[in-house]
């Protein structure tokens, strides 16, 4: 059967890339970055995972649950006579008329079946969906690795360039070691320091020629780190981490940090719609005591500080508002 459009747009969009030579996502730096940006997006949700107990017969674990989330978009819940009721990896199949899979398939030797499982959804098992369309977001953590890893690597090409030493141009192999103990001199702190006859000309010109490098000049590390908070703060945006999400020095007015906490909540919020939906099914079905909701909710009036300098700005001298 035909793959459903959703999926059938995805499959195309990773068929057409291509690999070219700015793509850091899938080197060590790149893939440092994906490991961090991956364990900040777990810091966005407070879940609360079935103990083992009478239908459970073994605690959840925690990383499986949110690798199958993150990098598969969805798993199943389901009942075992070995393990209780359990959540795995699983394959859809079967579409409907909408296009959305009846059933699942589920692979796993340590069930002690021949076969895979095959499991119709909303009768034998409930899938838990992160994203509407039945995928992860390792496209999304890749993207922001790979801009980071760009950034990191400037920042230290930058950084070893603006430690470039003078370069001279010599006449003779003397010359040359005349310069050389001139700046080993230098280097350690003598006060005067006396050079050949041998570098200066008839005329008492030099016989040397300084490449003059314009270190400070290129030196853009600062704008750099600004790059890299940038990046940060639109990963942060993006997956519900509440921040400012402004380049702007000044303070932001609180008016600007709620409506950034409006598009923080975004996508973040469909996320935990869908997840929460699925843990009412699955707590419904199995008896479960699942629940997941925000850790730090970007849509509150998180004013703050910003607040309360607000208020001391419209009342500089400490006035007290309450009638005496």
């Amino acid at each position: 059967m035909q793959n459903p459009p959703f999926m059938m747009t995805r499959q195309n969009i990773e068929q057409g890339l291509t690999p070219n030579n700015i793509n850091l996502s899938r080197n060590w730096l790149g893939q440092y970055f994906a490991r961090f940006l991956l364990q900040k997006i777990m810091g966005v949700f407070k879940v609360k995972l079935p103990k083992a107990n009478e239908v459970v017969f073994r605690d959840w674990a925690f990383n499986y649950f949110w690798y199958c989330l993150f990098q598969f978009g969805y798993f199943v819940v389901f009942r075992t006579r070995k393990f209780g009721v359990i959540m795995q990896q699983c394959n859809p199949g079967g579409f409907d008329i909408n296009y959305n899979p009846y059933y699942v398939t589920v692979t796993n030797s340590l069930l002690g079946l021949d076969t895979p499982v095959r499991l119709e959804i909303d009768r034998d098992c409930v899938v838990v969906q992160l994203t509407p369309d039945w995928a992860g977001i390792s496209d999304l953590i890749n993207y922001y690795a790979g801009l980071l890893a760009l950034v990191g690597q400037t920042t230290t090409i930058n950084l070893f360039n603006s430690r470039l030493s003078y370069v001279f141009a010599v006449k003779d192999r003397n010359s040359a070691e005349a310069m050389k103990l001139l700046a080993e001199n230098i280097s350690k702190g003598h006060i005067a320091n006396v050079i050949d006859n041998n570098l200066l000309g008839n005329n008492g010109e030099p016989t040397w020629q300084l490449f003059e490098q314009n270190v400070g000049g290129n030196y853009i590390v600062d704008k750099l780190l600004d790059a890299w908070a940038t990046i940060e703060n639109k990963f942060a945006t993006d997956v519900g981490l509440p921040n400012a999400n402004t380049s702007k020095r000044e303070r932001l007015i609180t008016d600007e940090v709620n409506a950034n906490n409006v598009t923080t909540a975004a996508m973040a919020g469909m996320w935990l719609e869908n997840m929460k939906r699925g843990f009412d099914k699955a707590n419904k079905m199995f008896g479960l005591d699942m629940s997941i909701e925000w850790k730090y909710n970007p849509l509150q009036d998180s004013r703050g500080e910003e607040a309360e300098n607000d208020r001391r700005d419209n009342n500089p001298k400490g006035n007290s508002s309450r009638a005496a």
